[in-house]
């Protein structure tokens, strides 16, 4: 049997239906409940994942092991993109490793009482403060001719999505439809 691995990165877009890990992370940007902290990231469209998965099928060697990415960026700048996108605020904070796992544990305990999930957990801080998930993806680009987009247009489609099946708060959906026509008149 022949078998190539695909490995994509912080996987976002059309198409998440469930509203996936990757993709809660912006929505709470977009509602105003999530912020910033330092680290990177990697951002890929699920539609790009998509199309490589088909490249993949129809070109690549057996036995190959593929990143798929888009660009790294910082987490600063993922939240100034979907400010611009959006017309919503992104929190950053700059706080240490400590009050970032202090913050999570009282958010644990409140979400085993209320029955709800954490928006911050211990692991996710361990994972992610401070750590710069940045990929070379330059591989799966030369072996498969496949590009992905860059992460600002990976960002606005995700809007997009969301505005599309009502997964954002309404209050932010209005906010940031209203500041997209703005967007369009000026332009």
């Amino acid at each position: 049997m022949e078998l190539v691995v695909l490995c994509p990165t912080q996987v976002v877009g059309r198409g998440d239906y469930r509203i996936t890990p990757s993709t809660k992370v912006l929505l709470d940007m977009l509602n105003g409940s999530g912020a910033t902290i330092d680290g990177g990231t990697n951002l890929v469209s699920a539609a790009e994942v998509g199309l490589a998965h088909v490249l993949a099928a129809e070109q690549a060697p057996a036995g190959e092991r593929l990143l798929l990415g888009g660009e790294n960026i910082t987490l600063r700048q993922l939240g100034s993109m979907i400010e611009q996108i959006s017309g919503q605020a992104v929190k950053h904070l700059s706080l240490p490793r400590w009050s970032f796992l202090a913050m999570a544990a009282v958010m644990e305990l409140g979400a085993r009482l209320s029955g709800k999930p954490p928006t911050l957990t211990r692991a996710a801080v361990h994972d992610l403060h401070g750590k710069f998930a940045w990929y070379d993806c330059s591989k799966a680009e030369r072996l498969l001719d496949w590009h992905a987009q860059p992460a600002y247009e990976t960002v606005a489609e995700t809007v997009t999505w969301l505005l599309q099946i009502d997964a954002l708060d309404p209050k932010a959906a209005a906010a940031i439809r209203s500041h997209r026509a703005a967007d369009q008149r000026a332009a």
